[in-house]
């Protein structure tokens, strides 16, 4: 899986079937099926990154399988309805954890301190509804401590972290987060 992810230049847009479970074994699930797995991310932060590993997502999962707003909200559509549309049918979050992602600002303000901020809501839900959440940490960033974070996201600051990286060791830690996200939806099937 890791060499043909390697060796691929583009996501495959004409897959059937998703596969789930680890390496990509398992039951498979036919193609316009909800997505699984949806990533949280700001852009501003790590826009660039949170694409990449949607392209990888994608090309392990199934193209159907990952939500991330810029591919899955049609033009014309309430992007909240679709977000909380989403958020209600995946089995997992992805929080992708950018080096300014605590401390991003509009206004003055801390983006996480707003409740109208989409990526504060996002995870939120995701949290309330029980859906496992995976941080994930992106270059050089620290998983931010619970004093950190609005009480209703304190429970964030205890799950367990995957280190992301952009360079050479990208495609050992994408491996080792898409065995991870397997593990995950083997147990919710």
């Amino acid at each position: 899986i890791l060499q043909e992810l390697r060796d691929a230049t583009d996501v495959d847009h004409n897959l059937d079937f998703l596969a789930i479970g680890g390496e990509g074994r398992g039951a498979l699930r036919p193609e316009g099926s909800r997505p699984r797995l949806f990533i949280s991310y700001r852009r501003d932060d790590s826009a660039a990154m949170a694409g990449r590993i949607y392209d990888w997502l994608r090309a392990h999962f199934g193209r159907e399988s990952v939500f991330m707003d810029i591919d899955m909200i049609p033009a014309g559509e309430d992007f909240r309805q679709c977000l909380s549309t989403a958020l209600t049918n995946c089995e997992v979050l992805l929080a992708l954890i950018g080096t300014k992602w605590v401390e991003e600002t509009e206004e003055g303000l801390r983006r996480l301190d707003s409740s109208k901020d989409f990526v504060r809501t996002e995870i939120e839900t995701a949290l309330a509804r029980e859906i496992p959440v995976i941080p994930i940490l992106l270059g050089n960033a620290v998983m931010p401590a619970e004093e950190d974070l609005p009480p209703t996201l304190r429970a964030l600051a205890y799950r367990n972290a995957v280190h992301v990286d952009h360079g050479r060791d990208f495609y050992g830690h994408m491996d080792r987060l898409i065995r991870s996200i397997g593990r995950l939806l083997s147990a919710t099937s």
